[in-house]
C-alpha cells in the first residue's frame, strides 16, 4: 500500500496544479469576457450618466476588475477541492475542464469575429468624425482600404498585445495596413487600470502637425477612444460636438462646489481625465490656482497646469494662499476677483484644506461683483497673470 500511495503523488502534486492552472486561465478569461461585456460596461455607462467624476470611474471600475481576479482564483480553489481531492471524482473534473476548454476556443473566436461583436450590439459601429481626428472600433481591411481612398494619412489603433485576441487582431491590422498603403501606429492602451500616460504623449507628439488626418479606434470603440478624445479634444479647428455630463459632486480629491450656476466652481486639483472631462469641456475660461509654486511639493502640479491651461486656450491665473492660514483679505479679495470674470472660473485647490475651506466660505458670503468691477481691481492677481 505504501508504493501505492507513493506512485499516487505525482498526480496529486505537478498534474494536479496543471489542472488548475488551466482551469484558472479559461475561467478568468472566458468569465471575465461575459464579466467585461454584460456588467463592466453597462455599469460604466451608468456612472458616466450619473456624471460621476472619470477618476472615481477609474476607481471602481479598477477594483471590480481586481475583484473578478480574486473570484477566479476563489472558483479555481473550488474546483481544486471539489473535482481534484479524490481519484473518483477526477474524471468527473476533467470533463468540467473540457467542457470550458471548449467554451474558450469559441470565445476567442468569436471575439475575432468583429461582425459578431457589432451584431451583438456590443462593438460601437458608429464613428465620431471630426476635421482631423475619426474614432471608431477595430477596422477591418476594407474599413482600412475605405480610409485610405478618404485621403487619411495613418490609423492610430489601441489595441493591447498583452491581451491574447487584440494580439492577433493587431498583427492582422498591421498586415492589412501595409497591403493598403496606410501606416498603422500602435500605442497599447488599458481602461481603468492604468493611466496610460506613456501612448497618450505618443498620440499628442505624432498628431503634432495638424495637416494629418487619423483614424483612432480600440476594440469596442467605447473606452479608450474616449481617453484620446479628451487629449485631443480642441485640436481641430472646430471642437467636435458632444452633450455636457453633469457635474458630479466630487472629483477623485475632493468636494465640488458650483456657485453663481456654475459660474465659479471651487474644487480640488483635477486628475488628467477630469481636467479634459469636467473643465476643459465645461467652456471654463480661466483657471485660479491657489497653490504655491515655491513650495517644492506645489511646483511641479503648477506646471502642469500651466501647460494644460495653455495647450487648451485657457486663461491661467496663479494666486497663492498659505496652505494652513490664508490671509481672510486675500481670500476674500481672491473670490471678489473670481466672481467678477465675465466666463466660467474653474477655483481650486490641491485637496479639501484650510484654503479650501476658506475659499468656501467666502464664496458664500462675499456678493456677486457688479459690471465693471473687474477693470476696478486690475491687480488682485499679480503672480501669474492671466495668459501666463
Amino acid at each position: 500500500m505504501g508504493c501505492v500511495v507513493s506512485k499516487a503523488r505525482p498526480l496529486r502534486g505537478w498534474k494536479k496544479w496543471m489542472l488548475r492552472l488551466m482551469f484558472l486561465s479559461c475561467f478568468g478569461f472566458t468569465g471575465g469576457v461575459l464579466y467585461l461585456l454584460f456588467f463592466l460596461v453597462p455599469f460604466e455607462q451608468w456612472l458616466d450618466d450619473r456624471g460621476t467624476a472619470q477618476g472615481m470611474v477609474d476607481l471602481i471600475l479598477g477594483a471590480l476588475v481586481l475583484a473578478w481576479v480574486l473570484i477566479s482564483v476563489c472558483v479555481t480553489a473550488f474546483f481544486g477541492w471539489f473535482f481534484l481531492s479524490r481519484r473518483r471524482d477526477l474524471p468527473a473534473g476533467i470533463g468540467v475542464l473540457g467542457a470550458l476548454l471548449v467554451a474558450t476556443f469559441a470565445t476567442f473566436y468569436l471575439l475575432l469575429d468583429t461582425d459578431f461583436m457589432v451584431a451583438l450590439g456590443e462593438m460601437n459601429e458608429e464613428t465620431v468624425e471630426g476635421e482631423r481626428f475619426t474614432y471608431g472600433s477595430y477596422p477591418d481591411a476594407r474599413k482600412i482600404e475605405e480610409l485610405k481612398a478618404e485621403g487619411y494619412d495613418g490609423v492610430i489603433t489601441l489595441l493591447n498585445p498583452d491581451i491574447p485576441f487584440e494580439n492577433v487582431l493587431l498583427k492582422q491590422e498591421i498586415t492589412n495596413g501595409e497591403e493598403a498603403d496606410m501606416p498603422v501606429h500602435s500605442y497599447p492602451m488599458l481602461p481603468w487600470i492604468s493611466q496610460n500616460e506613456k501612448p497618450l504623449r505618443g498620440i499628442e507628439d505624432l498628431t503634432g502637425d495638424d495637416t494629418k488626418r487619423y483614424y483612432v479606434h480600440c476594440y469596442l470603440g467605447k473606452h479608450r477612444v474616449d481617453y484620446v478624445r479628451q487629449m485631443l479634444n480642441g485640436a481641430e479647428g472646430e471642437p467636435e460636438p458632444r452633450e455636457l455630463k453633469p457635474l458630479p459632486k466630487a472629483f477623485e480629491r475632493g468636494r465640488l462646489i458650483p456657485f453663481d450656476g456654475e459660474k465659479v466652481v471651487l474644487g480640488p486639483y483635477p486628475t488628467e481625465e477630469e481636467w479634459f472631462n469636467f473643465v476643459v469641456s465645461r467652456d471654463v475660461e480661466e483657471v485660479i490656482s491657489t497653490l504655491d509654486p515655491d513650495n517644492p511639493d506645489d511646483a511641479p502640479w503648477v506646471e502642469e497646469e500651466r501647460r494644460i491651461a495653455e495647450e487648451n486656450g485657457l486663461t491661467f491665473t496663479l494666486k497663492s494662499l498659505d496652505a494652513e492660514s490664508p490671509d481672510p483679505g486675500a481670500v476674500r479679495d481672491l473670490v471678489a476677483y473670481a466672481k467678477s470674470r465675465n466666463g466660467k472660473v474653474y477655483l481650486h485647490d490641491f485637496l479639501e484644506g484650510e484654503r479650501f475651506r476658506a475659499l468656501e466660505s467666502a464664496l458664500q458670503t462675499v456678493p456677486p461683483a457688479m459690471e465693471g468691477d473687474a477693470a476696478s481691481r486690475p491687480t488682485v492677481l499679480q503672480a501669474g497673470s492671466p495668459g501666463s
